[in-house]
């Protein structure tokens, strides 16, 4: 019995599990099925998803969130008051990539 639980997959038996690729079709047409979707789960969510980015020192930015004392959440954006943005998060995506 394999103790390890196998890390190999396979990525276009995987998509075709998920029900938005087309067989016979090209990379394109089945990453559009793909945003299709995608699109259509954040229009479900209707208002209830807020993404923010902000870029920074990890430490410098959390403790700036945790006292309100960012400066780019008192500028209206296009319409959109920062102001109002939550200060406590379910999720935080962390990423050293410039």
């Amino acid at each position: 019995m394999e103790r390890i639980p196998p890390i190999e997959n396979d990525p276009l038996q995987f998509a075709s599990q998920l029900g938005f690729t087309v067989k016979n079709a090209g990379v394109l047409e089945n990453v559009r099925g793909f945003l299709k979707l995608v699109s259509f789960s954040l229009d479900q969510l209707n208002g209830r998803l807020v993404i923010e980015t902000l870029a920074g020192e990890m430490t410098d930015i959390m403790e700036w969130l945790r006292w309100d004392c960012l400066d780019v959440r008192s500028e209206l954006v296009v319409g959109v008051d920062p102001s109002k943005f939550p200060r406590v998060y379910d999720r935080i995506h962390m990423s050293n990539i410039p």
